[in-house]
C-alpha cells in the first residue's frame, strides 16, 4: 500500500502556498507572494493578505497538482494551517481545506503549529489518514 497523497494549504500570513505530499516526499508545491501589495503600506495588511489568499488560492494548487502530475480526485487527505497566523488569513485556508474535504470526501486536518512545526505536518498527517482520520462534517 503506498502513502497517502495530501494537499497542504498554508496562508497564515501574506503569502498562499499549496503543496503535494506523499509519505515524506515532497512531490510540488507552488507559492504566490503578496509582498508587493503590503510592501507601499510599510508592512502586511491582514485585510490585504486575506483577499490576496482568495486571488492565489484555486491557481497555486492548481500549479502544485499540475506540477505533480495528479488530479485533485486523486488526493487522499487536505491538511491545512489553522493557527498560529492572522485570521482573517487563515480563515481562507480553513474555508477552502473545509470546501474541498467536503466536495471530495476526503480527511481534513487543522493543525495548529508554529512555522518549525509545519515542516514535520506531511509525515503525521499521513500516518492519521492511514489510521482513518476522520471525514469533513
Amino acid at each position: 500500500m503506498s502513502a497517502p497523497l495530501v494537499l497542504g494549504i498554508e496562508t497564515s500570513c501574506d503569502e498562499t502556498g499549496a503543496g503535494l505530499v506523499r509519505g515524506h516526499e515532497l512531490l510540488a508545491d507552488a507559492v504566490a507572494s503578496s509582498v508587493a501589495e503590503h510592501a507601499r503600506f510599510g508592512g502586511v495588511v491582514p485585510e490585504v493578505a486575506s483577499r490576496a489568499h482568495l486571488e492565489a488560492m484555486v491557481p497555486a494548487v492548481d500549479r502544485a497538482l499540475a506540477s505533480a502530475g495528479v488530479r485533485l480526485a486523486q488526493v487522499d487527505a487536505i491538511a491545512v494551517t489553522a493557527g498560529p497566523g492572522l485570521a482573517g488569513a487563515l480563515q481562507v485556508g480553513v474555508c477552502a481545506a473545509k470546501g474541498g474535504a467536503l466536495a471530495l470526501g476526503k480527511a481534513l486536518r487543522l493543525p495548529k503549529m508554529d512555522d518549525a512545526a509545519r515542516q514535520a505536518l506531511f509525515g503525521q498527517t499521513a500516518q492519521s489518514v492511514r489510521a482513518g482520520a476522520h471525514k469533513p462534517n
